[in-house]
């Protein structure tokens, strides 16, 4: 999302759930605030108004699906005897103010802009706020997630449950493995449900392909790109090193089965996941182990400190779909020079190579060369530097912080394509 601004996505999710109750007869889902909270907002879920009428059947189903999973793994949680619920990235979330179980607390946790605004809207629609729920504002990529729960009420020596939907697809993975890691401290027996995105080949369809640039031009426009995906694997070994076991991770075909008795096409679709706390705490990794799905680039030493990015010995190609909206990224903002660039004709995708003091990429408009929303990282010799010289420039859309860790800081920029550029200083 944009600095300022309420996630317009979360809109989009809000308006599905409304959608499910009047056009599907609440089929999977029940949620009698969600029409309210949406109010009469006119318009379809962010980027849904061109999709054929079954593709929104089915995004209706997603959002309907994962929210039955979370709260029926809720509800057996409650049972055994948990009171204190997370609601990560909750967006327009209602299920603190439908809440069926006294004593149990709800803490939103969310951007401030979006909480404020969600805060609005329930004002407007007259939902009273109960004395259980929380108001957490966060922000994922900067703050730590345990010390704002814990300033707002939350004891992180008694178990909680956690649900994080519809949110890591926007995260960086960095992001993504410091939230579980954060969560993986809590108290043992503290169960989490979320939901990811799963890898997908570039379709073969011309139509699918162009909805799928549409989708991309439309969250990239909005400042709420899609940056991750992973496979079961790699979450799987995401949680088990933040102190996780899995109980459970299906793909939402699983939910239509489970819940609608319904046989669906399996294919590359959203996963959910429930894992419970171990109470042993996350495992201390070297940094080759961290972002599984990074490319590490190589430097040799410099002799001069003229500038801070160093030289690698691979080259790493990312995709990329506008090359003038690249050259003005990679050149303009980030100090690349701009190298060859070949085209098999003058209306055909552009392939290029950008430099800068021996750190070398291409960037492609072929399909098939890269897969959008990858990740490289560009040893630096200082980090301090480069960074200060990227924020004078004040970007529009690019204000990188730089992280600590115990393998050296990274400073992590995204592109206009959803690629993830990790500048890493050793130490």
């Amino acid at each position: 999302m944009r600095q300022g601004r309420p996630s317009a996505t979360a809109l989009g999710a809000a308006r599905y759930r409304a959608e499910h109750q009047e056009l599907d007869g609440a089929s999977l889902f029940r949620d009698p605030l969600a029409r309210a909270i949406v109010g009469d907002d006119g318009g379809s879920s962010v980027g849904s108004h061109h999709l054929p009428v079954a593709r929104r059947e089915a995004m209706r189903g997603f959002i309907a699906g994962r929210a039955r999973f979370a709260e029926d793994a809720l509800a057996e949680a409650v049972r055994a005897g948990l009171d204190q619920v997370v609601v990560l990235g909750a967006g327009l979330d209602t299920f603190a103010y439908r809440n069926p179980y006294p004593g149990v607390r709800v803490f939103e946790v969310d951007h401030y802009d979006t909480q404020m605004w969600k805060r609005e809207r329930l004002a407007q629609a007259g939902i009273a706020v109960p004395d259980g729920a929380v108001f957490v504002p966060v922000d994922f990529e900067r703050d730590e997630l345990t010390d704002e729960l814990a300033a707002a009420g939350f004891d992180p020596s008694r178990p909680a449950f956690v649900m994080w939907m519809g949110v890591t697809v926007y995260l960086t993975r960095d992001a993504i493995t410091a939230t579980l890691r954060a969560l993986g401290g809590l108290a043992a027996g503290t169960e989490l449900v979320f939901d990811y995105g799963v890898p997908a080949p570039e379709p073969a369809d011309e139509r699918e392909r162009a909805l799928r640039a549409e989708r991309a031009r439309r969250l990239a426009a909005i400042g709420e790109r899609w940056i991750s995906f992973l496979t079961p694997e790699e979450v799987g070994r995401l949680l088990g090193t933040a102190g996780f076991d899995v109980v459970e991770d299906v793909p939402t075909t699983e939910i239509a089965r489970r819940y609608l008795g319904l046989d669906v096409r399996p294919g590359p679709v959203p996963r959910l996941v429930h894992a419970r706390a171990t109470g042993s705490g996350p495992v201390d990794l070297p940094a080759a182990d961290v972002s599984p799905a990074t490319h590490a680039v190589s430097t040799a030493p410099r002799e001069s400190d003229a500038d801070p990015v160093g030289r690698q010995r691979v080259i790493p190609i990312l995709r990329v779909f506008d090359h003038a909206l690249a050259r003005e990224f990679y050149c303009g903002f980030l100090g690349f020079d701009w190298g060859f660039e070949h085209r098999f004709d003058a209306d055909l995708p552009v392939y290029a190579e950008v430099t800068r003091d021996g750190a070398v990429l291409h960037l492609s408009e072929h399909h098939g060369d890269a897969t959008p929303g990858s990740g490289v990282m560009i040893v630096v010799d200082d980090l301090v530097s480069y960074h200060r010289s990227l924020l004078d420039q004040r970007h529009r859309n690019a204000r990188p912080g730089i992280q600590e860790n115990p393998w050296g800081a990274t400073m992590t920029v995204l592109d206009p394509f959803g690629n993830r550029l990790v500048f890493w200083q050793r130490t």
